[in-house]
């Protein structure tokens, strides 16, 4: 009889435990799956477009150009993203990872495509103008060819200049809804070599990249960028 108080004992303690470890495991991954909340998911998302697209053309109806929140599931968000042109784009976001898949969506042609991948965390609290004037600017370059002697210089701020990371604002990056070299970019590059650093962006189907390659006193830096591996801009900024 005693034999068996003491099995049952030890079965309702090994019970208890593994009860116990089962909750802490699910609040745990409770605790990882709300990492990203909606808020944090409609920021990034606004942030990369208003970063991505042209919305002048909807500053007199702004209707026309807008950013919403769409279903969620356990695993994703889905915010959308509506351009002039009557198209969509679908941003599904990983409430645990922060990886966001783009799917393109045009109503009219009934097509949907897949159109890259971004990093929520990316686009947090770098999109405004307002944040990037609080930030204290370390470096400071400018273009110097006939684009600046009319008043429109290429000009790239540094606010932090690490061994592995540089955070920027540059002002002469790729539009591709204009197919101008004007939008306004606000990021985090990554070390790639001595005083070089990579900014990688996927904007609908194109894999864009900007090189910022400085030289030794990093009083001049050269920058290029690219288009799915090929060059489509190069140009020497100056201190």
């Amino acid at each position: 009889m005693k034999k068996l108080v003491i099995i049952f004992i030890i079965i309702a303690i090994i019970t208890f435990i593994i009860i116990i470890g089962l909750n802490i495991k699910k609040n745990s991954l409770n605790i990882q799956e709300s990492s990203i909340s909606k808020d944090m998911a409609y920021e990034g998302v606004n942030n990369y477009c208003h970063s991505a697209y042209d919305w002048n053309i909807a500053k007199d109806n702004p209707s026309i150009m807008y950013v919403e929140m769409g279903e969620e599931t356990e695993s994703d968000y889905q915010v959308i993203f509506c351009s002039y042109t009557g198209a969509f784009v679908y941003f599904y976001v990983n409430k645990s990872t922060g990886s966001t898949r783009l799917v393109e969506y045009v109503p009219n042609l009934n097509i949907e495509s897949e159109a890259g991948t971004i990093n929520l965390f990316d686009y947090l609290n770098k999109n405004s103008s307002a944040n990037s004037t609080n930030k204290n600017i370390k470096y400071q370059f400018t273009s110097a060819d006939n684009d600046a002697v009319k008043g429109n210089a290429k000009i790239l701020k540094v606010y932090e200049l690490t061994e592995k990371n540089m955070n920027f604002e540059y002002n002469g990056g790729f539009d591709y809804s204009k197919n101008t070299i004007d939008r306004n970019i606000t990021g985090t590059a990554k070390e790639n070599g001595k005083n070089k650093y990579d900014y990688e962006e996927n904007v609908l189907e194109h894999q864009y990249k900007i090189v910022f390659e400085f030289n030794e006193n990093k009083d001049t830096v050269k920058v290029s960028e690219y288009d799915n591996s090929d060059k489509i801009n190069e140009i020497d900024l100056y201190i």
